[in-house]
């Protein structure tokens, strides 16, 4: 890490990573950090993409920082929607401010972030899981995530100073508003359509749009960060009930704007049971 490094934008750890997968997710830090398992993990040509897996997955990389480089910087761990991300952290590499709020185990501090955890009481107002650490001196320090989750396991892992962070946050915040402007442009686009010519596909599609771009909101962490600071379970469960109704109305447009019902009607029992099999899975 040197002065330039993650300042204009956070620095990608891709190919920097190392993982082992843990089927029990009984492994504590101790284990893991022991030498007897440090043959055990495996490099990545990248990030961690592992897919829909009940396993726990630890992640080991190590940093060091050049003489003339801070000492203060942020590790950043997306997706949003990872339900359970702990940093396990040296103790010289955790601030005073969060020593005194994580738990110690041996010469590690852990830091408990993730989905099922308050927004509110994320140490950075970040939707990503931002944990802050601390370089003392020019050593190298080795840190270990440990990953659990019931959406895909999809994990990538950035480092970054202050600079960096604010402005990778302004261009995301940007990039999401122009998606969610087209999205609700073409929302008022369709409703004025159906106003005009009455046509229900128009309504249909609205609906659809709607839905779509409440699914990615929820989905980038702006439900748990604006909407329930709070109330992590529900910003978590809001995903799974948008992807639900995301596929009903999308199903549903489709079914209408191709004439499924005219061209096969002999599959409209099917097309029923599909609409009714979505609206279960949101409802569930």
């Amino acid at each position: 890490l040197s002065p330039q490094t993650g300042l204009s934008e956070p620095a990608s750890l891709s190919g920097q990573l190392s993982a082992l997968r843990d089927a029990s997710g009984l492994l504590s830090i101790d284990e893991v950090a022991a030498p007897a398992k440090a043959g055990e993990f495996a490099a990545l040509p990248g990030f961690l993409s592992a897919g829909y897996i009940t396993d726990t997955y630890w992640l080991r990389f190590t940093l060091q920082r050049t003489p003339d480089a801070s000492e203060h910087w942020f590790l950043e761990v997306g997706l949003p929607f990872l339900d359970g991300v702990t940093l396990y952290a040296p103790r010289s590499a955790v601030g005073d401010s969060l020593k005194s709020a994580v738990g110690e185990a041996q010469q590690f501090n852990a830091i408990h972030l993730g989905d099922r955890q308050p927004y509110a009481e994320r140490p950075v107002p970040h939707r990503y899981f931002v944990f802050p650490v601390e370089f003392a001196d020019a050593e190298p320090v080795t840190f270990y995530l440990r990953i659990k989750t019931t959406s895909t396991m999809l994990v990538r892992v950035f480092v970054a100073q202050y600079a960096g962070l604010l402005v990778r946050a302004q261009v995301d915040t940007a990039l999401y508003a122009i998606y969610f402007g087209v999205i609700a442009l073409g929302v008022l686009a369709n409703l004025v359509f159906w106003y005009w010519l009455r046509a229900h596909v128009y309504l249909s599609y609205s609906f659809y749009l709607t839905m779509l771009g409440a699914l990615m909101f929820a989905n980038g962490g702006f439900a748990a960060q604006w909407l329930f600071p709070h109330r992590p379970l529900t910003a978590d469960q809001m995903v799974g009930v948008m992807v639900g109704l995301t596929y009903l109305s999308g199903f549903a447009f489709f079914i209408e704007v191709l004439h499924l019902r005219e061209h096969f009607p002999r599959y409209s029992r099917v097309m029923d049971a599909i609409l009714i099999f979505y609206a279960a899975c949101g409802l569930a």
